[in-house]
């Protein structure tokens, strides 16, 4: 069993991992109650109960042209239409694609044998026993009755509920069984100790960004599973974001809550293996994140050295804005205007969120062979994420990514574009100085890291505020010069205005004042 914080870097995972994914590996998904909720006793004694809709009186009275409609193709194809309208991001690993597939087979072997009905094992049975409660329920749906007594209005109240309770037993009849031989199974931590997941029976548990879970999130798969469990791997990184802790000036616990039982473990002296080699960014991304983050101790993988779409996106770059052509650059404009929400503390960088957005689009046109999904764009304000989502939307650019900082953590893309949205100065930096947000926003890209900023934003007056926080902006910014990948780039928040509705002056937003910063 694989688990992992959040569904976007378990996707990561299982997308890695699917080209040889064999039978019996399920991504699990919330659709369909897909990993539904955990019954409790009463419920799992009753589960084995199964009756057939057309045995209540009052859908034989209602609906007598289908009490006798046989189990055939069309009750399976009913059942596989639904699945496969729910749809999945990773559909190939889902258990609706299984289902899908079973359906397929079963018609397919059916048809080739001439035979009048199907050959019927445990799979198949649990299969039309689902398949025959949901299409009396589309029966219903399409076929509305209008009551004609109150009698009959309270009785086809009841049938709907019978019908909707035989469905949801029969579809967790057939995940309790499909899990129970599963061989693996990728889902959130959360989930792993819902009541299908509880029927499999892993013997080795991997917990992937372990350093961003609670510590009693990271004990549901272990305690559901301890009885088949052979080895526990806790796989981490405690220099990236802790656990999000919900209502934390509320919450008392909150401060305990933030250190997770990957990082409590490493810190009471418990062995840990050090993985130094990493396989995602190119050299010049890596070196300033080794060596800020982690010590100096990271080596980049061969693989990722002089790949071509790394070179191709330097060389855009490097014609567009006649620099050095690179992997890692900064993107330095003139002090602009903050703007925040009013009665809210999120903000928005018009300047920054026009600029961006251009950028994209000239990329995307002059770079013909470049996939929108390869380009991810990260804020740390969520309004200004949504800003930058509704301008792309507007101009066409469908299929760029738009995240927060927080939410990017166990992702990656080719491209990543960070808007720090505060320019620095009077206004100080906020949160950008937490050196753990600030690894995640700055790891995430492959072949191309562009920062938008302000080259004096580390700068309070004429001089640096000292804070580890600033000092680090300081040496991104020192080392983008050193590499002659430092760019000056004109402001114009024109787009923001003309597309958005967002400029100094409207309304709804007010300037970002001074900061009071304590010596």
């Amino acid at each position: 069993m694989v688990v992992c914080a959040f569904n976007q870097g378990l996707n990561v995972i299982a997308q890695r991992f699917a080209p040889s994914a064999k039978a019996g590996v399920y991504r699990l998904f919330t659709e369909f109650v897909e990993t539904g909720g955990a019954p409790d006793d009463d419920d799992e004694a009753d589960i084995s109960h199964t009756s057939d809709p057309r045995q209540f009186d009052a859908f034989r009275e209602m609906f007598p042209a289908f009490s006798d409609t046989c189990l055939s193709d069309q009750l399976l194809q009913t059942i596989a239409s639904s699945f496969r309208s729910a749809g999945s991001g990773l559909g190939h690993l889902s258990l609706h694609k299984h289902i899908i597939d079973r359906v397929r087979k079963i018609t397919v072997r059916d048809q080739q044998d001439g035979a009048s009905s199907f050959s019927i094992d445990e799979e198949t049975k649990l299969l039309l026993d689902l398949a025959q409660w949901q299409f009396y329920l589309r029966q219903i749906e399409s076929n509305p009755v209008q009551p004609a007594s109150k009698q009959q209005e309270m009785a086809l109240s009841a049938l709907l509920w019978e019908l909707q309770a035989g469905f949801d037993k029969s579809w967790k009849r057939l995940q309790l069984f499909i899990f129970s031989r599963a061989k693996l199974i990728f889902c959130t931590a959360s989930k792993a100790g819902r009541a299908s997941p509880r029927k499999f029976n892993p013997s080795f548990l991997l917990v992937e960004e372990a350093s961003q879970i609670t510590e009693l999130v990271t004990l549901i798969p272990m305690g559901f599973h301890l009885a088949s469990l052979r080895k526990i791997i806790l796989s981490g990184d405690i220099a990236q974001l802790p656990p999000t802790v919900v209502s934390e000036f509320e919450n008392e616990y909150a401060s305990s809550e933030k250190v997770s039982l990957f990082e409590r473990l490493i810190k009471s002296g418990l062995p840990e293996i050090c993985l130094t080699a990493q396989y995602r960014m190119s050299p010049g991304i890596c070196d300033f994140v080794s060596n800020q983050f982690y010590d100096k101790i990271l080596q980049t993988d061969p693989s990722c050295k002089d790949r071509r779409q790394t070179l191709i996106l330097g060389k855009f770059i490097a014609n567009r804005y006649k620099c050095k052509a690179a992997d890692s650059y900064f993107f330095s404009m003139p002090p602009s205007t903050v703007l925040r929400r009013i009665r809210t503390y999120s903000l928005v960088n018009p300047d920054y969120v026009s600029f961006i957005v251009a950028f994209v689009d000239s990329m995307t046109v002059s770079i013909g062979k470049l996939s929108k999904k390869e380009i991810l764009v990260l804020s740390y304000y969520d309004e200004e994420r949504q800003a930058l989502a509704e301008l792309l939307r507007k101009l066409g650019l469908h299929g760029v990514r738009v995240a927060s900082v927080d939410s990017a953590q166990g992702s990656e893309s080719s491209i990543a574009i960070l808007s720090t949205t505060r320019p620095g100065g009077e206004t100080g930096l906020g949160f950008l100085t937490d050196l753990r947000r600030a690894c995640v926003a700055l790891s995430r890209a492959r072949h191309c890291l562009v920062v938008v900023g302000n080259e004096r934003m580390a700068y309070k007056g004429s001089k640096v505020y000292i804070s580890s926080g600033n000092n680090m902006w300081q040496a991104l910014i020192k080392y983008h010069q050193q590499n002659q990948t430092l760019v000056q780039v004109p402001k114009n928040s024109e787009l923001a205005r003309e597309k958005l509705g967002i400029y100094d002056g409207h309304p709804d937003y007010e300037r970002l004042r001074r900061e009071v910063v304590s010596p």
